[in-house]
C-alpha cells in the first residue's frame, strides 16, 4: 500500500497493454493473463472494460488475486490426491488446488503446453512437483485459459481389494461475464465423477461397461472412452486366447504327423541315406499343403491346388489331367489329403506311368448327395506306365493311404490293372462342403 495521494506508476506490463488494446479494439469486456503489479509486486488478473465518452476512452479495471480462483478450486475438488489448475493463454498457472503460494505465475510443463493445444483432451503427464498424473482439460472460449484436472496414477493403480478403480477427469471452465464483471467456477462434478468410478470398477471386475451421459461433454467423452477401451480389452484377451489355443492345436498335430511319417520311414528304409530322402520329401509335401491351407488363413485348401503341389517335384503338369471343377477341403482334410497325393505321385515316379517318358495320370472327383450326406468320389488312374503287376507286400504308400482314408471315415480301393493303377476313394464331408465351387 502507499499514501493516499501518491501518484501510482504506470504498468507497462505487455500483459495489461495487450487486454487494454483489445478491449478497446473489440468495444467489449476483456479477462487479462496473470500480470505482475507495479507497486505490491503481487500477482493479479484483470476484467478490463472500455468506456467510451465523446471526449475521451477510458478502460475500467478489477483486479482479482489468483488466491480468489485457488479457493474456489479447493471448495470444489472431488479428492485430495487430484490436481486441479488453471493455466493462462501465456502459460503461466494462475490458480491451483494445492501448493498455490509456490507456483503462481510459474510456467507449465513443456508436457502440458504441447498436449493442450485442442479445445478440450486427456493425456498423460507429470505435475509440476513431480507426480504423474491422467491429465483432462477443457479452454475456455472467453478468456483462452485451461482448467486441468489430474488424477494421479498411483490412485488408479491402487490394489484391487479396494474393488474399484479410481479414473476420473475433470473439466471445467472459467466463465467471466463482459457485463456483470463477475467470475464463476465450473459445475459440481460429484455425480458424474461417481459414475465413472463406477464405470472403472465395473471394467476391472470383467463386467459389461456402459457409457454415461451427464451434460458435460468432457467427462461424456471420458465416459465413452473408457467404455471402448475396456470393451477393446476384452475382445483382444478373447482373440489372443482362441490364437493361442489353435496354435497349440496345430503344432500338437503337425509334430504327430512328423514324428508318424519319420517312424514309419525308418522302419521301412533299407539305407540311412534312403531314409532322409524319402523323409525330406514327405516333409516338402506337408509344407506344400501348409502353405495352401495358409493362403487362405486355415479355412480351408484347394484340392486342384494340392494335387498340383504334390505333383511339381515328379512331373509337368502336361502328364497330370484333372477335372475342371474344384472342391473346397477344409483344414483337416486338406493335409491328410496332401499326403496321399504326394505318395501316389512317388508311386508312379518309381514303379508307374512317371517312369517312362510316355505316361500320364487323370485324376477325376465328384460330389455325390445321399441322405443329406455328402461324400467326395476321387479316383487315380494310371495310363501308357510299365506293366502293372501285384505287390508281394504292401508297401508304405499304401499303408498310408489306406489308413488316412480310413481316419478320415472313407474307404479305398487299388485295383492294380496291368493297364495302369487305379485308385478309388470315397470321403465323407463335412456339412459345410456339400458343394463344387467352379474354378
Amino acid at each position: 500500500m502507499v499514501p493516499w495521494g501518491t501518484r501510482l506508476p504506470v504498468n507497462l506490463d505487455a500483459v495489461l497493454k495487450e487486454a487494454d488494446e483489445r478491449a478497446i479494439a473489440t468495444r467489449s469486456a476483456v479477462v487479462t493473463d496473470l500480470y505482475t503489479g507495479a507497486v505490491t509486486g503481487a500477482k493479479f488478473i484483470n476484467i478490463e472494460m472500455p468506456i467510451f465518452r465523446t471526449d475521451a476512452t477510458f478502460v475500467l479495471s478489477l483486479a482479482l488475486r489468483p488466491e480468489y480462483l485457488s479457493e474456489v478450486i479447493q471448495t470444489k475438488s472431488v479428492g485430495p490426491s487430484w490436481v486441479v489448475g488453471v493455466i493462462d493463454k501465456n502459460n503461466r498457472l494462475i490458480a491451483r488446488s494445492r501448493d498455490q503460494e509456490r507456483f503462481v505465475g510459474q510456467r507449465a510443463s513443456a508436457d502440458f503446453i504441447a498436449n493442450t493445444q485442442s479445445a478440450e483432451g486427456s493425456f498423460l503427464g507429470t505435475t509440476l512437483d513431480g507426480v504423474p498424473v491422467l491429465n483432462a482439460y477443457v479452454r475456455s472460449s472467453l478468456s483462452g485459459w485451461r482448467i486441468a484436472a489430474g488424477v494421479p496414477l498411483a490412485t488408479l493403480e491402487a490394489p484391487l481389494r479396494r474393488s474399484y478403480l479410481l479414473l476420473a477427469s475433470m473439466a471445467a471452465a472459467g466463465l467471466l461475464t463482459s457485463f456483470g464483471l463477475a467470475f464463476a467456477y465450473s459445475r459440481y462434478l460429484t455425480a458424474p465423477v461417481a459414475a465413472l468410478q463406477k464405470l472403472a470398477a465395473d471394467g476391472a471386475a470383467g463386467k459389461p461397461v456402459v457409457p454415461f451421459v451427464t451434460g458435460i461433454k468432457e467427462l461424456d467423452a471420458v465416459s465413452l472412452a473408457l467404455a471402448r477401451a475396456f470393451d477393446e480389452i476384452a475382445r483382444r484377451e478373447k482373440e489372443q486366447a482362441v490364437l493361442i489355443n489353435e496354435l497349440n492345436h496345430r503344432v500338437k498335430n503337425t509334430l504327430a504327423t512328423v514324428q508318424a511319417m519319420a517312424n514309419v520311414t525308418l522302419r521301412r528304409s533299407a539305407s540311412l541315406p534312403d531314409f532322409v530322402t524319402s523323409f525330406t520329401m514327405r516333409l516338402s509335401a506337408l509344407a506344400g499343403s501348409h502353405d495352401a491351407l495358409t493362403e487362405k488363413q486355415w479355412s480351408g485348401a484347394s484340392l486342384k491346388v494340392l494335387l498340383l503341389n504334390a505333383a511339381r517335384p515328379f512331373c509337368d503338369q502336361s502328364r497330370l489331367r484333372m477335372v475342371e471343377a474344384d472342391v473346397e477341403l477344409n483344414a483337416a482334410m486338406a493335409i491328410p489329403f496332401g499326403m496321399i497325393f504326394h505318395e501316389l505321385f512317388t508311386n508312379a515316379a518309381k514303379y508307374g506311368a512317371l517312369s517312362n517318358s510316355d505316361g500320364y495320370v487323370v485324376v477325376t472327383w465328384s460330389v455325390s448327395h445321399d441322405d443329406g450326406k455328402s461324400k467326395l468320389h476321387l479316383i487315380w488312374q494310371e495310363h501308357d506306365g510299365p506293366v502293372v503287376e501285384r505287390p508281394q507286400r504292401k508297401g508304405f504308400g499304401t499303408i498310408l493311404i489306406e489308413g488316412v482314408v480310413s481316419d478320415l471315415g472313407g474307404r479305398v480301393d487299388v485295383d492294380y490293372d496291368p493297364q495302369g493303377l487305379v485308385l478309388k476313394a470315397v470321403v465323407p464331408l463335412p456339412s459345410a462342403q456339400d458343394g463344387i465351387s467352379r474354378l
